[in-house]
């Protein structure tokens, strides 16, 4: 895996993974960016985000757990004075003719094998994610 960025103007950095995929990272106007895109520590918590979904949908296969829609919101909580994210709460909203306890289950083992989520974990920051089961 890799993780390249060049910096263009103040504060606009693109950065890809060397596979082709690239990405604009950069600060809000109010701190002297253009924001042309999400800050880098934004762009942590929207893979987190990210690798929840696609997480959840590989042990949802495996598990053959059926679902039509996943949506996750994630507030990612940072003190005025902090350099790093402190606290992530959050939801998964599902619709699923499954039931809540399966849902549960998957989401369970989802925030136990999310890569992202292990980093956070690491790094000492809490993710609290509540589950919302709807019916189609």
């Amino acid at each position: 895996m890799k993780a390249n960025s060049i910096l263009e103007g103040e504060y606009k950095s693109l950065v890809d993974n060397g596979r082709g995929h690239t990405l604009i990272v950069d600060l809000p106007k109010e701190e002297g960016g253009s924001n042309m895109g999400p800050t880098a520590l934004e762009l942590a918590g929207m893979s987190l985000a990210g690798c929840i979904t696609t997480i959840f949908k590989l042990i949802a296969l495996k598990r053959n757990f059926k679902f039509d829609s996943l949506k996750v919101q994630l507030d990612c909580e940072k003190a005025m004075d902090a350099v790093t994210i402190s606290k992530v709460t959050g939801t998964a909203e599902l619709t699923t003719h499954g039931s809540e306890s399966d849902a549960q289950t998957v989401l369970n083992l989802t925030l136990k094998t999310c890569s992202v989520g292990a980093f956070f974990n690491k790094a000492g920051i809490p993710v609290y994610l509540d589950l919302r089961v709807r019916t189609p």
